[in-house]
């Protein structure tokens, strides 16, 4: 498990793959809402810590390994990932809202259909630390997202993870 450093009153899991093609800049945007606001957890397996220390990433609870994902999405209050089913699943159970970095087509439409359904937001390529940083700290305070995803959840109780899956996607 990690020990996740509480600094703020909400928290950000990320589940990221570092062949993401803006990877730099979008954890120069997390570092940018660990400061300001919310506690980033951050998970990239195969990441390396000299990357970390690089960027400057100083207060991000960070793991290049696999981790205990469960437990980690029941403390965050937001899920950061790239779209997948398995995730996506985890976190709606969860009643998490949701940010889709997508990096396939299936990711894409799977982000798509939770934003119409007002449980997360797509975040497009950005070029810019900034950009990710702006959206991410408007998304930490959408208070109407966290009360659609709690929602769901609510009503889901008890289905099974393709059912849960069959009704968002």
């Amino acid at each position: 498990r990690l020990p996740i450093q509480r600094h703020h009153t909400s928290s950000l899991l990320c589940y990221l793959d570092r062949s993401y093609k803006q990877l730099e800049e979008l954890l120069q945007g997390l570092a940018h809402v660990q400061k300001h606001t919310a506690d980033v957890v951050l998970v990239c397996p195969g990441l390396l810590g000299e990357v970390i220390a690089r960027l400057g990433l100083a207060g991000i609870t960070a793991s290049n390994d696999l981790i205990d994902f469960e437990y980690a999405m029941s403390q965050a209050d937001r899920f950061l990932g790239h779209g997948g089913v398995g995730t996506l699943n985890q976190a709606l159970r969860l009643g998490k809202p949701v940010f889709v970095l997508p990096m396939q087509m299936e990711q894409l439409n799977n982000g798509l259909r939770l934003q119409q359904a007002g449980l997360g937001k797509i975040i497009p390529e950005f070029s810019q630390a900034k950009e990710y940083a702006r959206v991410l700290n408007t998304f930490m305070h959408n208070s109407e997202a966290e009360a659609q995803a709690r929602k769901f959840s609510n009503n889901h109780q008890g289905t099974s993870d393709l059912s849960l899956a069959a009704a968002v996607v």
